[in-house]
């Protein structure tokens, strides 16, 4: 897990600065080493520089002077091989490929023995990926399972090809001109090259301060700032500096419906056993301390109890007595989970790991977290979420793995009761519609259970969850007076953003459950939810390991499996219920008040104004928002907040305080 930079320049060659900086803005990605590659696409010279942190001797970045128009770099988070053989960039043994990577390959020593015709120095993943690349070119992506972002110099193609995983663990920006292109693992390290200028993306402000959301095709909230989408690659040609984007998985659901069969379900459920122990099982090999995230919900409790099982049968490196566990806890009951995850801490005798995120906690850490996202973002769960990695990083844990993918895998979201209900209607299997709704009680998120006495009141539910989903866009209208990014009489913005916004309102309609869950899994949910993982996770040199999110032999498989298997007998997530039932405590597989991760935003943003209002905002600010007309109605906005769950205004918010920090322009 680490840190990747690079530029290729179109005009001229270059000094060391620039790729120096950009690789300084994410040191935090790999404090344990740093190392540098200039190239002369013109002689082909190949020279290895290395900076205050480099491990091993090489020529200085500050002697190297103007030699070269192409820079690599590599920020290294040491997890597996510890020692100076996984120093990168890297180099196959004829020095013709180069590689800069961040991630984890967990089925590197599967492929080491695929490529044993080649002579490895190492007992990296690193060097794996170069002689796969080497044997079976882009082809070798398909037999990856794991989490990446690379980027691989070939000298004799002349062209900087790069990856990123299919479900976007990893992130991988850039930016192209007709000055230069260039890559890296944040967008802060794109800015920090000279003369960015850091213009904010009109389009993306506007659908964030209008409806919270953060993903937008490949777009970011600069201009001139992309993000590599998931299961896509690149390859640059040098010679003709030409950028080519293609896409190389896609991932596969099963949207035929079937009618529920006892004996093929204990045989899902069965396999998905296996598939999820040996997931977890890949991802607790390292050479340094690994440790869980737990939140007491079923999907974090899983892979605490099987991680458990796993070392009463098996020796790792990375776990030497008990496992140590983190958790977010609140003095609110409505919001604390820490009850159910000390049934979890206890069953496994793990070392408990308690933070207690505060309201003066969030003000001292307010600007240093923003400036970690990168992006503005809709929820100060973000926050917990980043206590929990700091308080692993103060613990001695390096890497830490969480349950995120699971609501999107395996059905965790009250929507995906009204698709499946209408996706049983639709196809008239009324015994099993039947068969939900005597067992409704066991429904998470329960809601009265009259709403569900009857076919005719499943439409209820339907209506219930649209009006869930569309309660973020009720509440951001209360602000819409003050969004001048909104008003047509802004001729200058609105012109630029009118035609591209309509692009983004889409109701999501399903007709399948599946189809939902594919939706969620690769566009609209978990894209976002792993961007908060990382940038929160490496901000502490952590790494962060999702084996619901990321083991594609897994997800192939539940994505292979039909609707009815998914939800049954009133339950939602019933394959992973069933498939741990007798690992985790039976308490804990039974839950139906699932919280999901909130926290007390109201209380907490109470004395935010000062922070908001003040002589250091960007003077562009106010072509966005009415800042003067904001801060006479703030009482009055503040007073008709939610007071439980997220807030409309934390948008307003999180949106000014980003737009101050990283100094943007329009």
């Amino acid at each position: 897990m680490c840190g990747i930079i690079g530029i290729s320049y179109n005009d001229c060659f270059h000094d060391t600065n620039d790729i120096k900086m950009m690789s300084d803005a994410i040191s935090h990605r790999g404090p344990d080493g740093e190392g540098f590659l200039a190239i002369n696409s013109i002689t082909g010279v190949v020279t290895e520089l290395c900076g205050d942190k480099t491990p091993v001797k090489r020529t200085p970045l500050s002697n190297f002077g103007i030699n070269a128009d192409i820079y690599l770099a590599h920020r290294r988070l040491s997890i597996i091989d510890l020692s100076n053989l996984g120093h990168q960039p890297m180099s196959n043994k004829n020095k013709d490929i180069w590689i800069t990577f961040n991630g984890e390959i967990y089925n590197y020593k599967v492929l080491k023995n695929e490529l044993s015709d080649y002579n490895f120095k190492s007992n990296t993943d690193t060097e794996v990926l170069l002689y796969a690349y080497e044997k079976w070119g882009i082809d070798f992506l398909h037999k990856l399972n794991g989490m990446w972002a690379f980027v691989i110099y070939d000298a004799k193609k002349n062209i900087l090809f790069g990856s990123r995983d299919r479900f976007g663990i990893k992130p991988l920006y850039y930016s192209n001109t007709k000055e230069y292109f260039t890559f890296n693992s944040e967008i802060k390290g794109i800015l920090s090259k000279q003369g960015f200028i850091r213009k904010a993306n009109l389009n993306v402000s506007n659908n964030f301060l209008n409806t919270g959301n953060t993903l937008y095709d490949n777009e970011t909230f600069f201009e001139n700032i992309f993000e590599l989408p998931p299961a896509h690659y690149f390859i640059y040609n040098l010679k003709e500096k030409k950028l080519i984007i293609n896409r190389y998985y896609e991932l596969k659901y099963n949207n035929k419906y079937e009618i529920f069969n006892e004996k093929k379900s204990i045989e899902y459920i069965n396999k998905t056993k296996a598939m999820i122990i040996n997931a977890i099982d890949l991802r607790l090999n390292a050479d340094v301390s690994i440790g869980s995230c737990l939140s007491g919900g079923i999907d974090s409790s899983s892979i605490v109890c099987i991680i458990n099982n796993l070392l009463k049968i098996s020796t790792y490196n990375s776990i030497k007595y008990k496992q140590g566990v983190v958790t977010a806890c609140y003095d609110n009951p409505d919001i604390d989970e820490s009850k159910w995850a000390k049934i979890t801490a206890e069953h496994v005798s793990a070392d408990w790991y308690k933070v207690f995120p505060k309201k003066n906690e969030l003000e001292e850490d307010l600007f240093d977290l923003i400036y970690t996202q990168d992006y503005p973002f809709n929820s100060t769960s973000i926050y917990s979420q980043y206590r929990v990695f700091k308080t692993a990083k103060e613990n001695g844990l390096k890497v830490m793995l969480d349950g995120q993918g699971g609501d999107e895998l395996f059905t965790g979201y009250i929507q995906h009761y009204q698709t499946f209900y209408s996706e049983i209607q639709k196809n008239s299997d009324y015994n099993l519609l039947k068969n939900e709704q005597l067992n409704i009680n066991n429904k998470s998120m329960a809601l009265n259970n009259n709403i569900y006495s009857s076919t005719k009141n499943i439409k209820k539910l339907n209506v219930y969850t649209s009006i869930k989903r569309l309660i973020p866009l009720k509440l951001i209208r209360i602000i819409k007076k003050v969004l001048k990014i909104s008003e047509p009489s802004q001729n200058r913005i609105y012109i630029k953003y009118k035609d591209s916004a309509k692009k983004q309102k889409s109701n999501y309609s399903y007709t399948t459950l599946n189809q939902m869950l594919f939706s969620q899994m690769t566009q609209n949910s978990l894209p976002i939810l792993l961007r908060y993982e990382d940038r929160n996770s490496m901000r502490f040199s952590i790494e962060s390991r999702t084996p619901f999110a990321d083991d594609i032999d897994l997800i192939n498989f539940v994505f292979s499996i039909p609707s009815v298997y998914k939800i049954h007998n009133g339950w939602s997530k019933y394959l992973l219920r069933e498939s741990v039932s007798g690992i985790i405590p039976d308490i804990i597989k039974k839950r139906t008040d699932k919280i999901g991760f909130e926290t007390p935003e109201y209380d907490w943003l109470q004395s935010i104004k000062p922070y908001i209002f003040n002589n250091g905002n960007s003077p562009y600010l106010n072509e966005i928002i009415n800042m003067p007309l904001l801060e006479k109605n703030w009482d009055n906005l503040f007073a008709k907040q939610n007071r439980k769950g997220n807030t409309s205004i934390w948008i307003l918010i999180n949106y000014i305080l980003w737009f101050n920090i990283f100094k943007v322009t329009i």
